[in-house]
């Protein structure tokens, strides 16, 4: 049966929550103040933010009307088709993930209609993971052939489709659970939303248009693209004793070779690798979108998309080839999962009638649901740690230990169940975790000795490295000023 739709709740007029809307004012206004006191980051010389402000205006007429540049290069719409091969290699991509994604989710038996938001956030999120992993694999064993890739991705692409489709039939008794059709009246939600649009669309063509143009940041050119690079090139994936970075995980970076291998070259293939690793803004956005819609209503989805959408720092992330974007997406992705495990959790935690309430003994098993969204948040978060190290600090520590706190504090009327339901989740987040990051762990130690190189030298030692190097890393990466304040 179809889940109802709930109603919205109604809005309360703002003239009956003044104590809220003079907070919120007052928050703004001293953030603001707050904000442009500040010089802005990495500007040598120091640049006032205040300064910027004030020169604002200038800058949005040179966008609208800008001067013209003698012997400026060609530039213009017209050349607009030259990026249609990069657009078509990112769909590609796209389409396999999405593919791996449904199947694998299917196969864990997430209780989600395959067309829903949160499980195309979910898709996609488990399938760019495994894409990244199966390229990893075919680069160690030097099997990368663009013709291989290509095969993979349209077949991952077509059995998901008819698999989403098929379980699409069996939970809601149609092919497609929903219907694109016009509003049959115009009014304050439709002209909402239209508002919303407007204001994203702007931001999103931009990241578009900025992710598929040449990198030319220091971190991105010297190991986000060099290491992809240098493996494309010499045909296998292989440790690169001149440069340490391509050591760390490499979720992201296996995009942009599965890139470079499916273009045939690899500097436009960057170009599409970037492209790919800019949906990672959009994916977070349908997150967010689904998030804040799930548990605070339709107006709170859309006003959350689009203040995200229209942060400077989202456009800015989504054209280079970094790892932030990616993070930030299985950061919001892994909560998602794991608050429909906690819901889960506490639904059947809860007694059934009051005569339950005084029971030290639940009459019923798990749920399914249980134990899906307990490894699919398990291998969200190790897929975080997979774009970068602190994901382990960031997402999948907090996320464990919350899910684990929620079990024995939810289950403490039945002490025997409390202990194995808890072990169990411990179990399931542990081993989802280690289906995504354990390669790139067994990767290091088969290289180098150390699963983590080049970090923690004084526990696992490492390759190619001494107390004098480990020492100059720790003075080049860690922060000057340990003051909290």
């Amino acid at each position: 049966m179809n889940k109802p739709v709930a109603n919205e709740p109604a809005l309360a007029p703002l003239e009956d929550r003044p104590l809220y809307v003079r907070g919120a004012i007052v928050w703004l206004l001293l953030f603001f103040i707050i904000f442009i006191s500040f010089t802005l980051p990495n500007s040598n010389p120091a640049t006032s933010r205040w300064d910027v402000f004030t020169y604002l205006p200038v800058l949005l007429i040179d966008l609208v009307d800008p001067l013209p540049v003698e012997n400026a290069p060609p530039s213009g719409w017209a050349y607009f088709p030259q990026r249609l091969p990069l657009m078509g290699i990112a769909l590609t991509v796209l389409a396999g993930a999405w593919g791996l994604g449904i199947l694998l989710t299917r196969l864990i038996k997430v209780p989600l209609n395959p067309f829903t938001a949160e499980r195309t956030v979910f898709a996609y999120g488990v399938g760019i993971s495994t894409v990244s992993l199966l390229t990893l694999g075919g680069g160690l064993l030097g099997v990368l052939s663009q013709g291989l890739c290509y095969l993979t991705l349209i077949l991952s692409a077509l059995i998901g489709f008819l698999s989403a489709v098929h379980e699409s039939k069996q939970k809601t008794g149609t092919l497609f659970p929903f219907q694109l059709k016009l509003p049959e009246a115009f009014g304050y939600e439709e002209l909402f939303r239209m508002i919303c649009i407007l204001l994203m669309a702007p931001f999103v063509l931009s990241m578009l248009l900025g992710a598929m143009l040449p990198s030319t940041d220091y971190d991105v050119l010297e190991y986000h693209f060099g290491g992809p690079k240098e493996y494309y090139q010499q045909g296998y994936i292989g440790f690169l004793p001149h440069n340490v970075y391509t050591s760390f995980p490499f979720l992201t970076e296996m995009l942009t070779l599965l890139a470079m291998t499916l273009k045939g070259d690899w500097f436009s293939g960057a170009q599409a690798g970037k492209l790919i690793l800019m949906t990672f803004s959009l994916f977070s956005a349908l997150a967010v979108f689904t998030t804040a819609r799930r548990w605070f209503g339709a107006h709170a989805g859309w006003l959350a998309v689009t203040i995200l959408l229209t942060t400077p720092w989202t456009y800015r992330i989504s054209i280079i080839a970094y790892t932030e974007g990616a993070l930030s997406f299985y950061l919001i992705a892994s909560l998602l999962s794991l608050i429909l495990a906690i819901e889960a959790l506490i639904k059947w935690s809860q007694p059934e009638s009051p005569d339950d309430a005084n029971s030290s003994v639940l009459k019923t098993a798990p749920p399914s649901s249980l134990w899906a969204f307990t490894c699919l948040t398990g291998f969200l978060s190790g897929s975080a740690m997979a774009c970068k190290y602190p994901g382990v600090l960031s997402v999948v520590i907090p996320l464990g230990l919350t899910l684990l706190g929620f079990s024995w504090v939810l289950l403490k009327q039945d002490q025997k169940l409390r202990k194995t339901v808890t072990l169990k989740l411990a179990v399931l987040f542990s081993a989802g975790t280690l289906l995504a990051i354990g390669p790139w762990l067994l990767k290091n130690l088969l290289e180098t000795g150390n699963p983590v190189y080049p970090l923690l030298y004084s526990v696992f030692g490492g390759t190619d490295l001494s107390e004098t190097l480990n020492q100059k890393w720790k003075d080049g990466h860690s922060p000057k000023d340990h003051d909290p304040v």
